[in-house]
C-alpha cells in the first residue's frame, strides 16, 4: 500500500497473472474451475451419501454434510447439532491424521439464522487448473470409503458438549 503497511506481493501477484493470461485467460480458468465443481456436486449429490449446502452458489466451493442413518432420532436441535457436529468433526480428524490428502476443510458453522445451533460442514475447493472428472472420481471414491469406515465405528448416541467450545482440528 501507499503507507507501507502491507505488503504488495499480493496485488502484484494478482496484476502478473491477469496480465499474463490476459482477461480471457482468466475467464477460462474461472469456467473450468466452476464446471469441475458443478461435477463434484453432481457426483456427491449423485451418490445419496452427502447433503449439499451451497448448491445454488456460484463458484469453486463446494460445502457438504454426510448423512446420517435414516433410522437415527433425535429428541430436540440441540442433540441433533452435537451429533451432526460430532459427526462432521470425525472426517476433519481421521482426514487430518491421513494427510488430508484433498485439502477438505470444515465450515465450523453454518445456519439459516433460525436456530441457535450451528451445524458444522466439509468444504473443499476446486483449485487447480489440472482439476478434472477423474480427479472427482478419486476424491468420491476417497469420501465414500472415509465415510462407510467412520459409519461402521462412530457412536451416535447423545453426548452433550459445548458447541462453542470446539477448536478446528486444522488450525
Amino acid at each position: 500500500t501507499i503507507e507501507n503497511s502491507r505488503s504488495a506481493s499480493g496485488p502484484m501477484a494478482a496484476y502478473i497473472a491477469l496480465n499474463s493470461l490476459g482477461v480471457s485467460g482468466f475467464q477460462v480458468i474461472i469456467a473450468h474451475h466452476t464446471e469441475m465443481a458443478i461435477d463434484l456436486q453432481n457426483a456427491l449429490e449423485k451418490s445419496g451419501q452427502f447433503e449439499i449446502i451451497n448448491k445454488a452458489g456460484l463458484g469453486s466451493a463446494i460445502m457438504f454434510v454426510p448423512k446420517i442413518s435414516e433410522h437415527i432420532n433425535f429428541n430436540n436441535l440441540e442433540e441433533e447439532a452435537c451429533i451432526r457436529n460430532s459427526y462432521v468433526g470425525t472426517f476433519i480428524d481421521v482426514m487430518r491424521k491421513s494427510g488430508n490428502p484433498f485439502y477438505i476443510d470444515m465450515v465450523p458453522g453454518y445456519s439459516s439464522g433460525g436456530t441457535k445451533y450451528p451445524f458444522r460442514a466439509l468444504k473443499i475447493y476446486i483449485m487447480s487448473p489440472y482439476s478434472d472428472k477423474d480427479i472427482n472420481s478419486r476424491f468420491l471414491s476417497f469420501i465414500l470409503d472415509l465415510k462407510k469406515k467412520i459409519d461402521s465405528k462412530f457412536d451416535f448416541s447423545y453426548k452433550k458438549i459445548h458447541l462453542a467450545e470446539y477448536s478446528h482440528p486444522l488450525k
